[in-house]
């Protein structure tokens, strides 16, 4: 069994489980006098979790990608700062991450350079 193919399921798990330890506590043992009913704070902490959560999935990836793109429009990075030739690096990057049809020619089994 592939654990890593399951790791949404061990988040929610691991989530559930912290959540029912910590409200069971706050049920039992609460350190403050209740302002505004449990309900009602939960349902409130529960909906920043699921909007943060989704903040995260999006805008996490997008932001990556836009540090490369200007990470490469000003000449950052280590394969910028060495002399390598351009094939050289065309070869070594996987095939989504080449912007130039013209290095590398995607086949089915494997990537090949026309040099």
């Amino acid at each position: 069994m592939n654990w890593l193919a399951q790791e949404p399921l061990w988040r929610l798990t691991a989530f559930v489980g912290v959540f029912s330890l910590i409200a069971a506590w706050e049920i039992v043992a609460p350190r403050r006098t209740v302002q505004h009913g449990k309900t009602y704070r939960w349902a409130n902490n529960l909906g920043i979790l699921v909007i943060d959560s989704l903040l995260l999935r999006l805008l996490f990836p997008a932001a990556a990608v836009g540090i490369a793109l200007l990470a490469q429009s000003r000449g950052w990075g280590i394969l910028n700062q060495a002399a390598v030739a351009p094939h050289a690096t065309a070869c070594t990057m996987p095939m989504w991450t080449s912007m130039s049809p013209r290095r590398c020619v995607f086949t089915p089994s494997k990537y090949s350079c026309p040099w």
